[in-house]
């Protein structure tokens, strides 16, 4: 499977697109999911783009063919494995299910664009919020929609906002709002450090 260029939104994405699926394995799927939302619900902040995707591919495998809307190609397939690697051991699941996980899991590969784009956010706002019109280039290149307010700018990932003062303010506002957008974004990022 190769990932493909596109950093712009993608339309609407199902998971059998990356993960092909029977009955079986979509059953999997949907308790694996409902499993790690549980989980999300008792250790992730409030607004993180994995609870969207995660309630997004649920009523997707439950409707057999809804779409998932999806910031980057392959991102349905980075978060399913993040998923299914997080619930390979997992209590809740038994051990002819934690087989089929880790058949699953040894099939497929992240497709590395999360990590590219975390990265990226990281390097624009290493400096503090002030940002040139490289910085403002890269994060477009990267998916995001950049507008120009007053005195702030708005950036716009998905369905979330975050607003970026371009004043010389305080220095740890580029980190903060490094770490915000990095908690929405990462589909990578782990919740389950105790098992579901």
């Amino acid at each position: 499977m190769t990932a493909r260029k596109n950093s712009m939104p993608v339309k609407g994405e199902s998971i059998c697109t990356y993960m092909p699926c029977d009955g079986i394995t979509m059953k999997l799927y949907v308790k694996a999911l409902r499993a790690y939302r549980e989980s999300l619900q008792r250790n992730a902040p409030a607004e993180t783009r994995q609870k969207e995707l995660c309630d997004g591919m649920i009523a997707c495998c439950e409707n057999n063919g809804d779409r998932v809307k999806c910031c980057y190609a392959e991102e349905l397939n980075d978060f399913m494995l993040n998923v299914l690697r997080q619930c390979a051991n997992s209590d809740k699941m038994n051990e002819e299910e934690k087989l089929l996980i880790r058949k699953k899991i040894a099939g497929h590969r992240f497709s590395g664009e999360c990590t590219r784009r975390v990265s990226t956010v990281a390097k624009v706002f290493e400096n503090g919020e002030r940002l040139s019109e490289q910085d403002i280039s890269k994060l477009r290149r990267c998916g995001f929609e950049v507008n120009k307010s007053g005195k702030h700018l708005k950036i716009i990932y998905g369905s979330k906002h975050f607003i970026c003062s371009q004043s010389p303010s305080c220095w740890r506002g580029g980190k903060n709002l490094n770490a915000a957008i990095r908690r929405f974004l990462d589909v990578e990022y782990c919740y389950m450090n105790n098992p579901v």
